[in-house]
C-alpha cells in the first residue's frame, strides 16, 4: 500500500511539473511567435525592395513590416507598401502591362511573400519552439 502513495505523489509532481511548463508556454507563446512572424516579414520585405520600381524612391521608403499584433484569437504582422508616402503602389503593383527597368517589376511584393511561403510555418515553429526552450 505504501508504494500506490509514493506512486501517486510522484505522477502529481509530475503533473504538476508539466501543467506549470504549459502554463509558462501558453504565457510566452504569443510573444514568441510574433517575434518569428514579425522576423518573416522583414525578410519579404527585404527581398522585395531591390524589386520594387523607384522613380522618386517613395516607393521603396514605404515598404514595411509592422511589429506584431497580439489579440485573443492570434498574433498578426502587417507588411506592405504604400500609404500617405506612396498613395498609388497597388497601381503600381498591380499594372502588368507597365514596363520596369530590370530588376524591378510589377508584383514586387507578392512575388517574394509566394516566395517566402513554402516553409514559414515550419521556420516560425522552429524559431518560437527554440525560443521557448523546446528545442
Amino acid at each position: 500500500m505504501a508504494s500506490r502513495v509514493l506512486l501517486e505523489t510522484d505522477l502529481k509532481a509530475s503533473a504538476d511539473a508539466i501543467a506549470a511548463k504549459l502554463a509558462r508556454i501558453a504565457a510566452e507563446a504569443p510573444q514568441a511567435l510574433g517575434a518569428e512572424l514579425y522576423r518573416e516579414a522583414q525578410d519579404v520585405i527585404a527581398n522585395a525592395l531591390p524589386i520594387t520600381p523607384i522613380l522618386t524612391g517613395a516607393l521603396r521608403r514605404s515598404g514595411h513590416a509592422d511589429e506584431p499584433d497580439a489579440t485573443g484569437s492570434g498574433v498578426s504582422v502587417t507588411l506592405g507598401f504604400g500609404g500617405d508616402a506612396a498613395p498609388y503602389a497597388v497601381y503600381v503593383h498591380e499594372n502588368l502591362t507597365a514596363r520596369h527597368a530590370p530588376p524591378t517589376q510589377a508584383k514586387f511584393l507578392e512575388d517574394p511573400l509566394n516566395a517566402a511561403m513554402p516553409g514559414m510555418a515550419d521556420r516560425i515553429a522552429a524559431g518560437a519552439g527554440t525560443a521557448l526552450g523546446l528545442r
